[in-house]
């Protein structure tokens, strides 16, 4: 009976511990991450910030995602949900890396599982529009691939036909994965 309550203890716990940081996104000025992630849907950029856009492939898993972070601070930025689709943050300059892929049943933390992806870009002065270009993540069974590719006239038209108002230049200033 013991074990069951230690068990049961430590489940709420590791809950409590992972589920945290979720919570206090819901209190105003209780945030742990550097910065919230916006995704950028038209109007002015904010004078502090810049915009990155580029695009994802990533496997079809169930509750899936890709943890950000702001490698000049060290603070996670955000974990934007993972579906094959283009993207566009806005973010305050500096040096970013999308660190892991996790994927797993939402809701159950002990099914999540993660992956280092090592993805790093960086946001220049702002304001300014740059093109971070397009990562691909496959899953395998014991791990995953990561792959960037400059698809820069693709993305650029589609950003382009999406945001008409912006006319700043945009720059290219493509990701690159760490060194294994």
């Amino acid at each position: 009976m013991q074990n069951v309550k230690r068990s049961m203890t430590f489940l709420i716990l590791r809950s409590i511990w992972y589920m945290a940081p979720c919570c206090l996104f819901l209190l105003p000025g209780c945030t742990p991450l550097d910065v919230i992630l916006y995704r950028y849907d038209g109007g002015p950029i904010p004078p502090e910030k810049s915009l990155a856009f580029g695009s994802l492939q990533l496997p079809p898993d169930r509750g899936a995602g890709i943890r950000l972070v702001n490698i000049s601070t060290g603070k996670q930025v955000g974990t934007p949900t993972a579906s094959p689709h283009d993207f566009c943050w806005h973010l305050p300059p500096g040096k970013y890396g999308i660190m892991r892929y996790y994927c797993g049943t939402p809701g159950n933390i002990s099914n999540i599982k993660e992956w280092r992806v090592g993805a790093f870009f960086t946001v220049p002065e702002s304001p300014s529009v740059t093109y971070i270009g397009a990562l691909s993540i496959a899953r395998y069974d014991k791990g995953i691939a990561s792959t960037i590719k400059d698809e820069f006239d693709k993305d650029s038209a589609v950003f382009k036909e999406r945001y008409p108002e912006l006319t700043l230049p945009i720059k290219k200033e493509i990701m690159m994965l760490e060194e294994n």
